[in-house]
């Protein structure tokens, strides 16, 4: 299949995934069957789907390394940039504590794990998957500590770092991550049969998952009451996000047609808001309401416009 064709086959498979998880949402309010049957996915998620892929594709890699740190780097730049850049011009604006948190979350965290990885695999190839973890986990970290130190800052209620630092070494992908490399280290050999066999036949239903998790997630909401912050998120994924990895990819000097680092990060730059800013905004006692709105918009615009415009242009 050749790249365009399969970018348009991945992005009708996305917006279909995503579309139809929320719709069985909306379908099936109410109900504690589907409630618990997603409730279920999300712990499989967490505890098998993303340490799985990024084990796969940490063993995959061998000794090439060095992609890998690339990717991590470039997720570390992409996003905290971003959330340092919003968090500047809020305050220049004059935006209250709230509204400031919100913006600068919601623009500087992206979605890289539930839609960001599937979206990658559907539209590039699974040879860009381990590059894409590595963005991936350089994003969920930074998020974790620097996203919690941020609502710190701004709310005034503290966490101490024993218990960030416990949290992120913690979670399943980032000790898999680190497993992998003690496999790569020890130069402990795997089937190759058993990795072509998870990438061929166990990936894709993963990732199914997950898109189907993540419009479940959704919750549906009209635009009006916070046009102007979802026009601020919006200009900052899909605009500044991009125009960023674009820099990182020139400072790394990668060749865009080429390297799987450079194709991967820029796919990932531009994902929507992540769920994990609800988490967060829950956490601190924020409006709930703003950040589903901000989500839920963004996430639409991003497999209805965004990501076929990306998938036309650049693939």
């Amino acid at each position: 299949m050749t790249q365009p064709l399969r970018a348009v086959f991945g992005v009708l498979y996305i917006l279909v995934l995503v579309l139809a998880g929320l719709l069985i949402k909306i379908l099936g309010r109410g109900r504690k069957t589907v409630e618990s049957i997603f409730e279920s996915i999300n712990i499989f998620a967490v505890w098998a789907i993303l340490p799985s892929i990024a084990f796969v594709s940490v063993v995959k890699l061998g000794e090439n390394i060095s992609d890998f740190l690339t990717a991590f780097l470039t997720g570390l730049f992409c996003s905290s940039a971003c959330l340092s850049l919003s968090f500047a011009i809020s305050r220049l604006r004059g935006h209250d504590r709230g509204t400031m948190l919100g913006l600068s979350l919601n623009s500087g965290f992206m979605n890289v794990a539930y839609l960001g990885l599937p979206a990658v695999y559907a539209t590039l190839e699974g040879k860009y998957m381990a590059p894409a973890v590595a963005f991936a986990l350089g994003v969920s970290i930074l998020h974790v500590f620097l996203g919690t130190a941020f609502c710190n800052l701004v709310t005034g209620r503290g966490r101490r770092l024993p218990s960030l630092i416990a949290e992120v070494f913690s979670f399943p992908a980032v000790f898999a991550t680190f497993v992998g490399f003690l496999f790569v280290f020890l130069k402990v050999p795997l089937p190759e049969d058993m990795l072509n066999s998870f990438d061929l036949y166990i990936s894709p239903v993963f990732l199914a998952l997950m898109l189907l998790l993540t419009g479940y997630l959704l919750t549906v909401s009209r635009p009006s009451r916070h046009l102007r912050e979802i026009s601020w998120v919006s200009l900052f994924r899909f605009t500044v996000s991009p125009a960023i990895a674009l820099l990182a990819i020139l400072f790394f000097r990668l060749d865009l047609q080429a390297s799987l680092t450079a194709r991967a990060a820029l796919l990932l730059s531009i994902m929507p808001p992540g769920t994990f800013n609800l988490i967060l905004a829950k956490n601190f006692k924020q409006n709930l309401e703003f950040y589903g709105a901000i989500l839920f918009h963004t996430t639409l615009l991003f497999t209805l416009l965004v990501l076929p415009l990306f998938s036309a242009l650049m693939l």
